[in-house]
């Protein structure tokens, strides 16, 4: 199996960026509402699926941590991890 990767590089430096696998973007729009952002960017929804605790760390005390909790759990109210990109050119987006 194949691993491909989306890359971001900073225009300013390009020792600096972000990567994400392709398959852990569950959402990608172009966000553009100026009471949520400054300048038009790139929204990315990521699912971290069996990843979860390297972003949250393990749930503690009440046996979900195993995936026996149910709807409802703790698990439910972990934010979903996003990624707002914001280029210098707000035409780049589209």
């Amino acid at each position: 199996m194949s691993c491909r990767r989306v890359i971001w590089l900073s225009d300013q430096d390009a020792s600096k960026g972000y990567f994400v696998d392709f398959t852990a973007i569950s959402m990608h729009a172009v966000m553009s509402d100026p009471e949520s952002v400054e300048k038009p960017c790139l929204y990315i929804q990521l699912d971290v699926g069996d990843d979860e605790e390297e972003f949250y760390g393990a749930a503690v005390g009440d046996g979900t941590a195993n995936g026996e909790g149910e709807a409802g759990s703790e698990d439910d109210d972990l934010p979903v991890p996003e990624l707002r990109l914001i280029p210098a050119d707000p035409a780049t987006c589209e």
